[in-house]
């Protein structure tokens, strides 16, 4: 619903006088932004340093090594000034924009620096030592996007220098230990990252509840019974679906009801062959449902007139 429609409404049930609409209309359409002007500014920016990049990897053979590391420090000392200074004034988007370049150029220069001195760096080194130093440049930012592209580049360079064989292995020879701990652990992390408004913890958040659903997928695949997984699942499933309610996340809520039902429908279809029971047991899995939400729905009607 729009804020014309929103406010239409107040106005007829009297919460909100037409005079009081008028001042908030004004009000908002001079905050408004010109989101036309922004994007093709947007897309002239984009232009230019795409054309600059395709510039220098054309003639990137020819052009001396100095000058490469020469450019590549001119850029990020840019990158960083222009962040300091945005944030001064105030210009947040600007600062991000600044930010992300910024970001960017540190990855760059560590590829840079590797390749020029031939130094033998793996993916995991490289990924933990790009996450390493734009730590802080991600702790500056306000915005979520920074947070949610460093965490896995952090993850990654940690998995690096792991052996993912002997992760995959924990998982099948011992699927119900890894799923409990793992899913307790990430159980542990959203609650946590829950609590505050910080764009970083709520990245950290938005990537432990992925996190926290594949592990669930990954242990399910190790455990042979079916019922047991499917138990495993649910449980788990079923306390993250709890926390969503009663910390007021409907978002996380109705995600978590969604993967509920679809594994309830996979169990359907791997313990019955027959399409046909599978649906039955599904029809009535719904109507009991949709009779629990109904008496409910009811039951909370009954003590909202008792309260008054």
């Amino acid at each position: 619903m729009n804020l014309n429609k929103k406010t239409d409404e107040w106005v007829k049930n009297n919460l909100l006088s037409p005079e009081q609409q008028s001042e908030i209309m004004a009000f908002e359409s001079g905050r408004r932004k010109p989101f036309r002007v922004l994007s093709i500014l947007w897309l002239g920016i984009f232009s230019f340093f795409l054309g600059i990049i395709s510039l220098v990897a054309d003639y990137w053979g020819v052009i001396p090594d100095w000058a490469k590391l020469t450019g590549a420090g001119i850029l990020l000392a840019s990158g960083i000034g222009a962040t300091v200074y945005f944030f001064k004034k105030e210009k947040h988007l600007l600062a991000e924009v600044g930010l992300f370049f910024t970001f960017l150029m540190i990855g760059g220069g560590i590829g840079l620096i590797a390749q020029i001195f031939n130094l033998p760096v793996d993916s995991g080194e490289g990924f933990l030592a790009w996450a390493a130093l734009s730590l802080i440049i991600v702790l500056m930012s306000r915005r979520e996007l920074l947070p949610l592209l460093w965490i896995p580049l952090f993850l990654g360079g940690v998995l690096g220098y792991m052996r993912l064989e002997l992760l995959l292995l924990f998982f099948t020879q011992t699927p119900l230990l890894a799923v409990s701990a793992a899913a307790g652990l990430l159980f542990g992390l959203i609650y946590v990252s829950g609590l505050s408004t910080a764009p970083f913890l709520r990245a950290v958040n938005r990537w432990a509840i992925v996190l926290y659903y594949a592990v669930l997928i990954l242990g399910e695949d190790g455990m042979r019974d079916i019922m047991t997984g499917f138990g495993v699942s649910i449980g788990f499933l079923a306390l993250l679906a709890w926390y969503a309610m009663h910390a007021g996340r409907v978002r996380l809520f109705n995600w978590t009801l969604f993967f509920i039902a679809v594994r309830l429908v996979i169990l359907y279809f791997q313990v019955f062959e027959s399409l046909g029971i599978a649906g039955m047991w599904l029809t009535l899995s719904g109507l009991v449902i949709l009779g629990a939400v109904g008496i409910g729905i009811v039951t909370q009607k009954r003590r909202d007139i008792l309260k008054h």
